[in-house]
């Protein structure tokens, strides 16, 4: 029996992938790409997106401009740095995109070097049916998650994003790589509402983790541990 589930894919793409390409040529750049609709004969679609870039918005929305694979740019500048923006986008779809038509695609993110996020759902057999076309074509991918769907998702819409920023921006690394204040400014909020949503998130995050282990796992590395402290 078929079942819905739920899959990211971490994407390599080659230099013709516009989202792959602004954040690596920018520093401390996130995009999001809200909605594709492929309108077009020529294989270009219709895209939706948002690029926050806190130091740098004046200079990414010129390079967009100015980018061969996007057309009919037409963008809308927010506070923070951030960059909302409708373009047609000339692609040869050789990164596999077009073969997520059999799911239902939720957006697509930038990552770290050069790498792009897919989420989508779909039933379980065109979820694998998605990633042999992709093997097929030579794309490289990894598969960063993929769940059975069920009932609502642990994380809201805005902490998925805020922690998922930190975590590609290098919150989370030591040293840090970017600040509180710096997130905050990204996302056009206070550093206050970005720590709170920081820690409602991997608050979640780590719940879920340790819900998913069991509690006799657990229990077996408490005991392990306590073997090596206790004489």
């Amino acid at each position: 029996m078929a079942y819905l589930m739920f899959l990211t894919l971490a994407i390599r793409p080659a230099c013709y992938c516009w989202v792959s390409r602004i954040s690596q040529l920018y520093d401390r750049v996130y995009v999001k790409v809200l909605k594709v609709e492929k309108l077009y004969s020529d294989s270009s679609a219709q895209q939706l997106f948002e690029v926050v870039a806190p130091s740098s918005g004046e200079r990414v929305a010129d390079g967009m401009m100015r980018d061969e694979a996007l057309h009919d740019v037409k963008l809308l500048f927010s506070r923070g740095g951030r960059v909302f923006g409708l373009a047609r986008v000339s692609c040869p779809f050789k990164c596999g995109l077009a073969d997520t038509e059999s799911c239902f695609l939720t957006k697509v993110t930038s990552g770290e070097q050069g790498w792009v996020y897919w989420y989508m759902i779909g039933r379980d057999d065109e979820c694998r049916d998605v990633m042999n076309r992709l093997s097929d074509r030579g794309v490289e991918f990894r598969v960063l998650e993929m769940r059975k769907l069920e009932g609502e998702r642990s994380l809201t819409g805005k902490q998925e994003l805020i922690v998922k920023a930190a975590l590609d921006l290098g919150y989370f690394d030591y040293p840090k790589r970017i600040s509180i204040r710096e997130l905050a400014d990204m996302f056009g909020v206070t550093p206050a509402t970005v720590t709170e949503t920081l820690r409602k998130g991997v608050k979640k995050i780590l719940t879920e983790y340790f819900n998913s282990i069991g509690e006799i796992k657990l229990r077996g590395e408490y005991e392990r541990m306590l073997d090596t402290l206790i004489p």
